[in-house]
């Protein structure tokens, strides 16, 4: 049983009980560390204080329950090298608390206090670096709301959310869709609750270590969601929200992503270049093989493309690469063929990986291909503001075709006549608000039915 204890080469527990009283100090300074391999258990009270003047680790094979844990490293700051909880205060009080790829759970009743951009909580790779580690600091609570645990997240729900898990994570989210080359600043919140409701909410964020390039003042929320396709599952993608950014804050609304109650959101912007500009990536099916053909206006450093392919939208497979061309700054044409034969719907993506290893996805596009003797009908959005139309053998037909939005609320109407074995028909942008469209194509025996993302 320790009460008060001062000590600069760490607590180490090789297997022991190790009790720490209600009205204890433990200070540990110098090079110490707390590292725990049998049992620990902090009475409600008791603080344990990194107070050493090099990195200090919390480690160990156990996991510790602390009390009250407080961050006061006159040097490089505290390292988990375990995932820990603190029930009651994580204090900040000096340097930062580096989570890598571990985690901290605040439970139902911990916080984090006295917080700043000069004593934060971050989580870093190997060698150190912002938003390369996997660790989150999260907390549970009953019908939350309000800036929850001290998270940074200011949340205002218009409905309870019940029993709800509250994250907050620092690894960089990959962008999607036309924008799959960007990344997100260097934080993201999760919000898991028992039931879903549309929240606003304030996000908080350390403009001199977070921002990851953007610039303040210019951020837009995203939310990752997933819609339902026709009954079927579709891809997982940012969607930007209403974004109001005042520095440094941004506020939004959640939307509702209909598969799934959790919530995870981040900060971006549309202004970081992409090492590879796609400006366009289309497909469609002719005699049974679905042709797929990208242009690109530059390219830094890309090494190759990688054509990917799903069933289902989700999970993906290589079926090509494609040699990149290094350095260019002119227009590019690409083509592949898959020849592998599904009459189903098909999904496809590009992966483009640069010299230095790193990867960036296009959009997503939905490509239908049948036997020579049947007809298709494909929709995508490029990135040239422009909504096209693909129509596969279906000479010598009429079609209306009608673009709603997700409420319902009819865009556009275009009467379109076919002649040919293919047919290609352009709507126009208009500068419709990013989110999700339906477009059916009406004709005297069917109706056709696509959806579109458009960012």
């Amino acid at each position: 049983m320790i009460s008060n204890l001062s000590i600069s080469q760490g607590l180490r527990n090789e297997g022991g009980n190790v009790i720490i009283q209600n009205t204890a100090n433990i200070i540990i300074s110098g090079n110490g560390h707390w590292t725990n391999n049998g049992t620990a258990d902090c009475i409600a009270g008791s603080w344990v204080r990194m107070a050493g003047n090099t990195t200090q680790m919390v480690q160990g094979s156990s996991t510790t329950a602390f009390s009250n844990l407080e961050a006061n490293n006159s040097s490089t700051g505290l390292q988990l090298g375990t995932s820990i909880s603190v029930f009651t205060s994580l204090l900040m009080s000096q340097g930062d608390f580096d989570l890598k790829d571990y985690n901290i759970d605040l439970s139902t009743t911990g916080s984090i206090g006295s917080e700043t951009s000069a004593k934060r909580i971050k989580a870093t790779n190997a060698v150190g670096a912002d938003g390369g580690g996997t660790g989150t600091i999260f907390a549970t609570r009953l019908n939350p709301s309000g800036n929850v645990a001290n998270l940074g997240l200011n949340i205002t729900p218009s409905a309870a959310l019940g029993n709800t898990i509250i994250a907050r994570g620092h690894q960089v989210q990959a962008g999607s869709g036309s924008f799959a080359g960007n990344s997100s600043i260097f934080r993201y919140y999760d919000i898991r609750p028992t039931t879903y409701s549309n929240t606003d909410f304030t996000f908080s964020y350390f403009p001199a270590w977070e921002l990851n390039g953007h610039v303040d003042g210019s951020l837009i929320a995203f939310q990752s969601v997933q819609y339902s396709w026709g009954g079927t599952p579709g891809p997982v993608y940012w969607q930007p929200l209403i974004t109001v950014n005042g520095t440094p804050i941004a506020s939004a609304t959640t939307v509702n992503n209909i598969l799934t109650a959790n919530v995870r959101v981040t900060l971006g912007s549309f202004l970081l270049p992409l090492p590879v500009e796609m400006v366009s990536f289309s497909g469609k099916c002719k005699n049974g093989i679905i042709e797929l053909n990208w242009e690109t206006s530059s390219e830094i450093n890309n090494d190759y493309f990688e054509v990917q392919k799903s069933l289902n939208g989700t999970d993906f497979y290589s079926i090509g690469i494609i040699e990149g061309a290094g350095n260019s700054t002119t227009t590019l044409s690409y083509l592949f063929e898959d020849n592998t034969f599904t009459e189903n719907s098909s999904f496809y993506r590009i992966k483009q990986t640069d010299f230095d290893g790193y990867s960036y996805y296009s959009e997503i596009i939905s490509i239908e291909c049948f036997s020579t003797n049947f007809n298709s009908f494909n929709a995508f959005f490029n990135n040239e503001n422009i909504i096209i139309l693909q129509f596969s053998n279906f000479q010598n037909t009429s079609f209306e075709v009608k673009l709603f939005d997700q409420l319902g609320k009819l865009i556009e109407t275009k009467n379109i006549n076919i002649y040919d074995d293919y047919h290609e028909v352009s709507l126009n942008k208009l500068h419709f608000p990013g989110g999700i469209y339906y477009i059916y194509a009406i004709g005297n025996n069917s109706v056709m039915t696509r959806k579109i993302f458009i960012p």
